[in-house]
C-alpha cells in the first residue's frame, strides 16, 4: 500500500492510499468520527479515532485480479475486545466508483457481474467474509463481528480442524439456473472466542441466485454452531 512517491510492486502501487482513506471515511466511519491520527506503512494504513483503530490493508480476495478493480481493501476495526473485530470491505474500481461490500444492496448489484465474467467463487469469497450473519442489524449494512472464511477445500479444512465432522464441509459449487442465470452453493466459517470457554467454530451454508443480467440474492443457514476448538490447537 503506497502513497505517491512510495515503493511500487510490478509497476503498480499496492494501493492508492489517499483514495482508499477517503473511501473509508465515506463508507466505514460514522459521520461523527474524526480521524485523530493516521499512520502510513508500506502495506497498510491505520486510522485512529476516539472510538476505534482502523487497520486498512490490501485484501487477498480473488476479485482483486479483475481488470475493473483498482484496489481491494479489507478494514479491521480494533475495539480492544479480542472477540469483537468489526470487518469491512471496499472495492475501488478502475472507473472511479467504489463498492462498499458490507452494503447489502451493493453486493446484490455486484452479483450482476456473475453473468459478465465475475468468477462465482470470487463472489462467494466476499459473501463468506462479510455476510454470514442474518440479524436485523445487518440490513442495510452488514457489520460482522469477525471476518468469515470461505471453505474452498474440504480436505484442507479438515486437516486444519480434524475434530469437525468429516461429513460437514463441502466445496463451493456453481451452475446454471436453467434460464441463463447463476446458482452458487458454498460454506463459510468463523472462529471466535467464547468467554471462559475457549474458541469455537460456526459453519454457515449459503445459496446464491443471480438471474441473467439481474442482481443477486442469497440465503444463509446455520449448519453447525459452537464447535469447540481443543485448547491445544492454535491454527
Amino acid at each position: 500500500m503506497t502513497s505517491a512517491g512510495q515503493p511500487q510492486t510490478d509497476g503498480r502501487a499496492l494501493m492508492d492510499a489517499d483514495r482508499v482513506v477517503e473511501a473509508v471515511r465515506r463508507f466505514v466511519l460514522d459521520p461523527s468520527e474524526d480521524v485523530q491520527r493516521r499512520r502510513d506503512e508500506v502495506d497498510s494504513v491505520t486510522l485512529r479515532t476516539a472510538r476505534l483503530s482502523y487497520e486498512i490493508r490490501p485484501a487477498p480476495w480473488s476479485v482483486a485480479a479483475a481488470p475493473w478493480v483498482r484496489d481491494a481493501v479489507r478494514v479491521l476495526a480494533d475495539s480492544g475486545n479480542a472477540s469483537y473485530l468489526p470487518t469491512f470491505g471496499l472495492l475501488l474500481l478502475s472507473d472511479g466508483d467504489v463498492v462498499f461490500l458490507n452494503d447489502v444492496a451493493a453486493m446484490r448489484q455486484l452479483g450482476r457481474r456473475l453473468g459478465d465474467g465475475l468468477d462465482p467463487v470470487a463472489y462467494a469469497e466476499l459473501l463468506a467474509e462479510l455476510h454470514y450473519s442474518r440479524g436485523q442489524r445487518d440490513e442495510p449494512v452488514a457489520r460482522p463481528s469477525a471476518p468469515g472464511r470461505l471453505i474452498r477445500d474440504p480436505r484442507a479444512f479438515l486437516d486444519r480442524y480434524p475434530f469437525v465432522d468429516p461429513a460437514l464441509p463441502r466445496a463451493p459449487e456453481a451452475g446454471d439456473d436453467g434460464r441463463g442465470g447463476t446458482v452458487i452453493t458454498f460454506q463459510s466459517f468463523i472462529r471466535y472466542l467464547r468467554v471462559e470457554v475457549g474458541t469455537a467454530i460456526d459453519v454457515y451454508g449459503f445459496t446464491v441466485t443471480a438471474p441473467r443480467g439481474g442482481p443477486a440474492t442469497w440465503s444463509v443457514r446455520d449448519e453447525a454452531l459452537r464447535i469447540d476448538v481443543p485448547r491445544n490447537r492454535r491454527g
